[in-house]
């Protein structure tokens, strides 16, 4: 899979998990996975390495 790609099914599941969390009434975690999918885009991929 691409990184792109990667990166959009990563965003997609952990959105998934919020709405759960949501109707759970947890929403310090709805906050957690919403903070995650939206950093999906800048989280370098492994072939980027670290510098």
């Amino acid at each position: 899979m691409a990184t792109t790609e990667c990166h959009i099914a990563t965003s997609r599941s952990l959105l998934e998990q919020a709405e759960r969390e949501y109707r759970a009434g947890d929403v310090l975690q709805v906050s957690e996975k919403g903070w995650g999918a939206a950093a999906q885009p800048f989280v370098p991929s492994p072939s980027q390495g670290e510098g």
